[in-house]
């Protein structure tokens, strides 16, 4: 009912949004809006600390990954009268793909194929842009570096191109109470995964605003991805991995499996 009501909201409100060309606060309103009846809809409680620390523009926001809901969790703690963020995202089909149609539109949005490395180079130039924009009403860029969702007891790699030294980085990290619901996707699609947790009791998250980070003359981009990644981990008191997620791919499993097989094969012939 709560989560037909919000999609309903969605449509509408970004369709008036458009045709009435309305002032951006409005579109951010609306979009605050969706988010808060969504994670109502889902049964989420979300708790928001340091508040002082929100990510600013210019900057990008990183956080560690959960699930597809992660964008609506941490947009519902913005401030109506704040900024909102220009949302990143791995294309998807069905319900999500529905969001991103519709919340598009509400808020500035930019996609990624991840299978795709030209793809991936695109949005890493729109984000690079984005930053350096003199718009002083953009918004800060929202990113989950991980790449993947991960079950909150570790913090996966963060991937190292956007930790370049060009922007503040403004880590945000997410710490989930599953007693009464797990917040992680782990089902191959969506719609189980929103049906778990919206007969789950409640799911619990609470967020905090680490203050911003900046990069040393000294490091590489890839130790300053490590920084912010054990920063967010420690606030969290998880585990920061020196590897990512990659191997959740079948494309990756199976090129994995390959090379183990061609290994073991030089081996026995040795």
């Amino acid at each position: 009912m709560f989560l037909a009501f919000s999609m309903l909201f969605l449509a509408i409100s970004s369709g008036i949004c458009v045709t009435m060309d309305a002032e951006k606060k409005h579109f951010r309103y609306c979009g605050i809006t969706f988010a808060k009846l969504f994670n109502m809809s889902t049964g989420l409680l979300v708790n928001f600390h340091d508040k002082r620390n929100r990510p600013r523009f210019p900057g990008v926001a990183v956080a560690n990954h959960l699930s597809a809901n992660d964008v609506m969790t941490i947009y519902s703690g913005c401030d109506y009268d704040g900024v909102g963020y220009t949302i990143t995202g791995q294309s998807h089909g069905g319900i999500v793909k529905y969001f991103y149609k519709y919340g598009g539109k509400l808020t500035p949005l930019l996609l990624v194929n991840r299978e795709c490395d030209k793809n991936r180079n695109a949005l890493l130039q729109a984000i690079v842009e984005h930053s350096k924009s003199k718009d002083e009403d953009a918004y800060p860029v929202l990113l989950f570096p991980e790449g993947y969702c991960s079950n909150n007891k570790s913090v996966l790699q963060f991937r190292k191109a956007i930790f370049d030294g060009q922007s503040a980085i403004y880590p945000i990290a997410m710490k989930q109470d599953s007693r009464f619901g797990d917040v992680f996707w782990y089902e191959h699609t969506f719609l189980p995964y929103l049906i778990r947790i919206m007969t789950s009791w409640c799911t619990l998250i609470d967020i905090y605003y680490l203050p911003p980070m900046y990069k040393e003359k000294t490091e590489t981009e890839e130790q300053f991805a490590k920084r912010v990644q054990n920063a967010i981990a420690a606030k969290i008191s998880v585990d920061a991995l020196p590897y990512d997620g990659k191997l959740k791919s079948e494309k990756e499993r199976l090129k994995y499996k390959e090379k183990l097989q061609t290994c073991l094969a030089d081996k026995l012939l040795i």
